[in-house]
């Protein structure tokens, strides 16, 4: 087959049109529930503004759950799907127009197509540099498999060649060798596969699926996670060591504090895949600004308790609060104030409100350790 190599300027021009106009023929589902799970808050400390109090309920319905079998699409960088010169938008895989300029700036000038014969998977969309991406949305897509009675050795899936490394730990865990891997280069490549399989994600805007409480069991499973704590085990996940503008201005009287109530500092970019799925697993209660640090929840005991301190804005979202209730966990969000003259992601916690959300998470894991044990 002649291969057909694609200027950037031509595929910007595509248009974008839904999904379920293109392919939704071959949608195949798993659930057809567009319920979406109700969110875990058992408290809330700290002032909150009445947008984004209203938030958390501006989505309690989804679309159902399942993957498209489709013929002849192609992927070009973060994942975006292109058919028939149209570009295909989907709110359940975060595909959307407005991801237009992130492709402009990303993609080569000539794009080279790779032809794919093999029946493959798409396993990533926009945010796969990042860690919590891959737990609660990209490996769902693995789960989902498996649930349709696809096994992973029978098929291909798709990453980027730039891939972090602990996406590899974990496809191995999950019985995808090397040899099932398709990597490419999407800032210069697409793929045009003549077989793909596109699952939806479990996540949905504010919320997700109450499929996420199935594969959050389904994920510990594969991992061999231990289903008790360590009733001695509280921790501190800290982002303070990376270079993220979005930050807690007094930052180390938090930690100061949450070390008087018994809880250990960690810095996740410094330990192992191995050693955080491990102190996650075996963590009593686990406090952590809000980030892809905070949904390590999932690997928690049910029993656990989770904090999340945060920022006063709608744009950080309220996914958390969705994935403690799938996991059955007891939460609270700690909301903070904008301070003038610090940059407009950091916010200021008050030392009070992280006290008393720590004594009342103390008086909650007494109670799920008493019906535990």
């Amino acid at each position: 087959m002649n291969m057909v190599n694609i200027t950037k300027h031509a595929l910007l021009e595509m248009p974008f049109y839904s999904i379920d106009s293109q392919l939704g023929h071959s949608f195949i589902p798993l659930s057809q529930t567009t319920d979406l799970l109700d969110h875990e808050i058992t408290a809330f400390f700290g002032a909150v503004n009445q947008d984004v109090g209203r938030s958390i309920v501006e989505n309690t319905a989804g679309s159902p759950v399942g993957i498209y079998n489709a013929k002849n699409v192609c992927i070009t960088f973060d994942g975006y799907l292109f058919k028939n010169n149209s570009f295909l938008a989907t709110d359940g895989l975060n595909l959307r127009e407005a991801g237009r300029p992130v492709l402009a700036h990303f993609l080569e000038n000539i794009i080279t197509e790779t032809f794919i014969h093999d029946p493959c998977v798409l396993l990533y969309g926009p945010g796969w540099t990042t860690w919590g991406h891959w737990t609660i949305e990209f490996f769902t897509r693995i789960y989902l498999l498996e649930r349709l009675g696809t096994r992973s050795e029978e098929i291909k899936w798709i990453i980027p060649a730039q891939c972090p490394d602990f996406v590899h730990f974990f496809l191995k865990k999950f019985g995808i060798t090397p040899d099932n891997i398709i990597k490419f280069e999407h800032t210069k490549e697409y793929l045009h596969c003549q077989s793909l399989i596109i699952p939806t994600n479990l996540t949905c805007g504010m919320s997700c699926h109450p499929l996420m409480s199935d594969y959050i069991v389904w994920l510990k499973t594969k991992l061999k996670l231990p289903t008790l704590p360590d009733i001695t085990q509280k921790i501190y996940l800290s982002r303070q060591k990376l270079t993220s503008t979005r930050r807690i201005i007094n930052a180390t009287e938090i930690e100061n504090i949450v070390t008087d109530f018994g809880y250990t500092i960690f810095y996740p970019e410094k330990m192992t895949i191995d050693e955080q799925i491990k102190t996650y697993s075996k963590s009593v209660s686990i406090f952590s600004e809000y980030g892809s640090a905070s949904h390590n929840s999932i690997f928690a005991p049910r029993s656990a308790f989770i904090g999340c301190l945060r920022d006063n804005k709608r744009s950080v979202g309220f996914i958390q609060s969705a994935l403690c209730k799938a996991a059955q966990q007891k939460m609270c969000y700690i909301f903070g104030r904008e301070e003038i003259n610090y940059p407009e992601s950091s916010y200021y916690i008050n030392p009070n409100d992280l006290r008393d959300s720590l004594v009342f998470a103390d008086q909650k894991i007494k109670q799920s350790l008493f019906n535990l044990f």
